[in-house]
């Protein structure tokens, strides 16, 4: 299955005319069946599979090789009438409903267009229908919902790079194509859309409103942040002391985040006294729970679907009976999306966290046990939780690190220290806020009182963040290159020191007289 993860990665950086290509897509078919009937061959042969091992093997790779491959190209954007983005550059009336929660901004409101019928400015006839997204970038003001059903009238565009940023690949990732720029709008209807999801939308609005009246700023913005995602009120200096200390990941939904969230949940519910299995299983119930109170986006989904496998795995005792698991949930979301192998940073830095625990965490964990040397149970369960934060932290930025590095050019040298002086605060901060929330549902008047052990929370978090980044060492420009150099160095040091030592460690030979 890994195979066919590789071809998608080898898919996503081909030119798409040659993966659209008539003779690429036969030559494709054309090596799925010859894999094919080699397989055929192979498990009807007298010889059987052992006596064919290695051609086995080959073909079996090859086949999920080309696959990953095929499953790329199938799903890039075809040209036809009935597409939306076949009339990029072209002026128009497009009527269609707003297909996910509006993104307001400051200045202008952002929207995505499910698009349903098309009439060129140029043409006079009947609307023509078309399926497919726009995003519509539009005044602030009216507000739209979803399930808005709209009329829109502008210049359809294909979305372009820009300042280095490939914002159409960006773009492509969600099945957006074509983008329209302050166009005139006009609400049609309302009431559409799906019914849970907007449920799930209202609640959504609702703990804003909540946040908003028990915090005041930057508290509240940052408790939207850490709790639900939404960066936007966050103050850019804010933003840049956490990205500086390395924590920026407490703010975003994403794999790496969500699964360093359930190794602390789990060791949290460890500390306090609850079974392996108990802990399992609540801090299962309250990751999905979380994933679905956020309006389950699908940035989300997948980042909890990390979680719940790093869980499972502890549950398990062994990390690395998971592996396989989180490759097959790997294939799973390239499958249903493959662009988000190369184009998608969420989903790499979910992957590579995961496969970064995998393989580091039980070294680290167990380095930093034998530092452990009190006899006291209540000081060793809590030195054994700070070790796992610090361990499950240092073990996903050992892979993380190369990917965040190559886009932002910049590594925090600060940032092992940051988490282990602020991940900790995170359960107990949303396990209050959570409360908190509940409470100010039902006694209003009281909310500023709720809210304020999370908010003495936050404020330690801001203090430190502040402290950590204004470190000569909190953030150095770096290259890959040199990242990678450090990397090779570290990994030949490591591999020298485990032969010296395996080697001292083989009995001496007797010598007989």
């Amino acid at each position: 299955m890994s195979f066919f993860i590789v071809g998608v990665g080898l898919a996503s950086f081909c030119p798409a005319d040659l993966l659209q290509a008539k003779e690429f897509l036969w030559f494709a078919l054309a090596a799925a069946c010859l894999a094919a009937a080699g397989l055929i061959k192979i498990f009807f042969s007298k010889d059987g599979i052992d006596q064919s091992r290695l051609y086995f093997y080959f073909i079996f790779f090859l086949s999920f090789l080309w696959f990953g491959v095929w499953r790329y190209a199938f799903l890039l954007p075809a040209d036809s009438q009935e597409k939306i983005w076949h009339y990029n550059g072209r002026r128009a009336s497009v009527i269609g409903a707003v297909a996910a929660e509006p993104d307001v901004r400051d200045s202008n409101i952002r929207l995505e267009i499910d698009a349903a019928s098309i009439v060129l400015a140029d043409q006079k006839s009947k609307p023509v229908r078309v399926e497919g997204l726009i995003l519509v970038t539009a005044s602030r003001f009216p507000e739209y919902d979803y399930g808005d059903r709209l009329a829109i009238d502008c210049q359809l565009s294909q979305p372009e790079a820009f300042d280095g940023f490939a914002y159409d690949r960006f773009l492509a990732v969600r099945n957006i194509y074509t983008v329209c720029d302050y166009p005139k709008v006009r609400l049609v209807g309302t009431g559409g859309g799906r019914a849970f999801y907007k449920k799930l939308l209202e609640i959504k609005n609702e703990i804003y409103a909540i946040i908003d009246r028990g915090l005041a700023e930057p508290e509240a913005s940052l408790t939207k942040a850490i709790m639900l995602g939404n960066q936007r009120g966050v103050p850019a200096e804010l933003k840049d002391e956490f990205s500086r200390a390395g924590v920026s990941h407490i703010m975003a939904i994403s794999g790496m985040n969500i699964t360093i969230f359930s190794s602390l949940l789990f060791s949290l519910l460890l500390f306090v006294g609850l079974s392996r299995r108990g802990s399992f299983y609540a801090a299962s119930f309250l990751l999905f729970a979380y994933i679905a109170m956020i309006g389950a986006p699908a940035s989300a989904v997948r980042a909890g679907v990390m979680g719940f496998l790093f869980l499972l795995a502890a549950h398990l005792g062994r990390l690395g009976k998971i592996i396989n698991v989180v490759i097959l949930a790997a294939v799973i979301m390239l499958w249903l999306n493959p662009k988000l192998f190369r184009d998608d940073l969420s989903f790499q830095l979910s992957f590579l966290a995961m496969l970064g625990i995998i393989r580091f965490y039980p070294a680290i964990k167990k380095w930093f046990d034998s530092l452990i040397g009190t006899k006291n149970e209540l000081a060793l369960r809590a030195f054994a939780a700070g070790g796992d934060v610090l361990a499950v932290t240092l073990a996903a930025q050992v892979f993380t690190l190369p990917v965040l590095v190559y886009n932002f050019g910049q590594a925090s040298l600060a940032a092992p220290a940051a988490n282990l002086l602020i991940l900790w605060t995170q359960p107990p901060f949303m396990v209050f806020s959570l409360a908190a929330i509940a409470l100010s549902a039902v006694f209003a008047s009281l909310a500023n009182i709720f809210f304020l052990p999370g908010a003495i929370f936050l404020k330690y978090v801001v203090l430190v963040s502040g402290l950590i980044a204004g470190l000569p060492v909190a953030a150095k420009e770096t290259s890959l290159a040199s990242l990678l150099a450090v990397y090779a160095a570290a990994g030949g040091g490591w591999f020298l020191t485990a032969k010296i030592n395996s080697q001292n460690q083989k009995p001496k030979a007797r010598i007989k007289f």
